[in-house]
């Protein structure tokens, strides 16, 4: 709204409400000579300029992508959201989200090969967060370290998709929202059981920007852990080490990963007696078995 604010002031026109709480033009320029006029309309247009630079900041691809591959919302409900606001960027909007997201499609996702188990999914694979997220850290291992000939390799291997790589994205957006009340709180697990199957290389892209934290608090809050981890009985560990530790304990806090020792029991000073011990119950329940 205040884009539009802006766009009117330049051009002379600001809509305020009176006592009566009626909105109403009023005229801005009126009773100014030429001169403030103009210094009036440049100062207008610097401040529409640097709030809109700062609008896009707010407003990146990700956000945009995170509604466009909610199957419950897509891009009608960004259509609902800006067909409310009478700002003339709208139209623009869509058209430079569209171009980005077709870009990054194209470059990062559209070609790439997928594991042969992507394009039929088990009950339970279905139910298993851990299955899917070992897929998508296979397929982020090949972005970073795929050549042209291993790439080449692995097309030969995979098998035939459902539908073609060209078209999942236009696929995608060409269909309904999904009216689906489990899939509006959980759109990931949509992926997971529907559009991992139908759409196998999109479904790599979608989970890229659902799984993207709203804030950085989360993970501050994982990584400053890293500094009671370093002690100085173990000062040697890895930077890598440190960094899978954290990992799995933040996996293991979201119920992601499942271990079958609490991590956080490790965390005291006495975690060398807590792997003892669960050391020694280990050995008995091997005894119990072979007697």
């Amino acid at each position: 709204m205040l884009l539009d604010h802006l766009e009117l002031a330049v051009q002379g026109v600001m809509i305020e409400e009176n006592e009566d709480q009626i909105m109403e033009e009023v005229q801005l320029f009126n009773d100014m000579d030429v001169n403030t006029r103009r210094l009036l309309k440049v100062y207008i247009k610097l401040g529409w300029k640097k709030l809109n630079e700062y609008y896009g900041k707010l407003s990146s691809t990700a956000y945009v992508a995170a509604v466009v591959f909610h199957p419950c919302k897509k891009w009608r409900a960004l259509e609902r959201l800006w067909d409310q606001l009478p700002t003339r960027q709208t139209s623009e909007w869509r058209r430079r989200y569209e171009r980005s997201l077709t870009t990054i499609w194209e470059d990062k996702y559209k070609n790439k090969a997928y594991g042969a188990g992507s394009g039929t999914v088990s009950a339970a694979e279905a139910t298993s967060a851990l299955d899917y997220i070992e897929r998508r850290l296979a397929f982020s291992r090949s972005l970073a370290t795929g050549s042209s000939d291993s790439q080449g390799r692995q097309c030969k291997r995979q098998p035939a998709a459902a539908i073609s790589p060209q078209d999942e994205f236009d696929q995608y957006l060409s269909e309904p929202p999904v009216d689906n009340m489990a899939y509006k709180a959980d759109p990931i697990g949509w992926w997971r059981d529907v559009g991992a199957i139908r759409f196998p290389r999109l479904s790599y892209m979608a989970v890229d920007f659902l799984t993207i934290p709203s804030s950085s608090a989360e993970t501050e809050r994982d990584f400053s852990s890293c500094g009671r981890m370093i002690t100085p009985l173990r000062s040697r560990l890895r930077r890598h080490i440190v960094g899978m530790s954290q990992c799995l304990r933040s996996w293991s806090k979201a119920g992601i990963y499942r271990p079958t020792l609490p991590l956080s029991l490790l965390e005291g000073e006495n975690w060398r007696q807590v792997l003892q011990l669960v050391g020694r119950i280990r050995v008995d329940r091997d005894s119990e078995t072979q007697n």
